[in-house]
């Protein structure tokens, strides 16, 4: 009797992921955490042949690896872009809250999300120039510089 190995846990077509997800760059426009909570949205509704599911925060929490504010953040937003729809509140018996996946792409709100990557980026670009700034007025000569070992080997800074 031989031992057969168990089947692998990664087989295609497990479940489907909208192609607007990375044809139409949608996922360069998420945080990395909006795309975790829209890939359990995705998989609770389309992974189960569903248009709609109520789904626990805690659920969203566990399966992303996130808080319960990081979880709501990402769900506001996504709901805010038009990604995914709210459609039933919390029930009595405490199931969570009921989300679909946005069917209708001209509902997704593109322009807003592209708008806030532009913001973000001119964000950080400040806060970089405002660093530098900062460095230039202290003086960098207190920083060691980094050099390479002369094998070849880590980066030293010298004594």
């Amino acid at each position: 009797m031989t031992d057969q190995p168990a089947p692998s846990k990664i087989i295609p077509n497990t479940f489907q992921t909208p192609n607007i997800l990375t044809d139409e760059g949608l996922m360069a426009l998420l945080s990395g955490n909006e795309v975790k909570c829209y890939t359990v949205v995705i998989r609770k509704t389309f992974g189960w042949r569903k248009d709609r599911d109520r789904i626990a925060i805690s659920q969203i929490m566990a399966a992303a690896g996130i808080s319960e504010d990081t979880a709501g953040d990402c769900m506001a937003a996504l709901v805010k872009f038009g990604l995914v729809l709210r459609t039933a509140e919390n029930n009595p018996a405490n199931e969570g809250v009921e989300w679909a996946p946005q069917m209708d792409d001209s509902k997704i709100d593109f322009a807003g999300l592209r708008e806030r990557q532009a913001s973000a980026k001119s964000v950080n670009s400040r806060r970089t120039a405002k660093a530098r700034q900062a460095q230039s007025r202290v003086g960098m000569s207190d920083i060691p510089t980094p050099v390479q070992h002369p094998q070849g080997g880590d980066v030293q800074h010298p004594p």
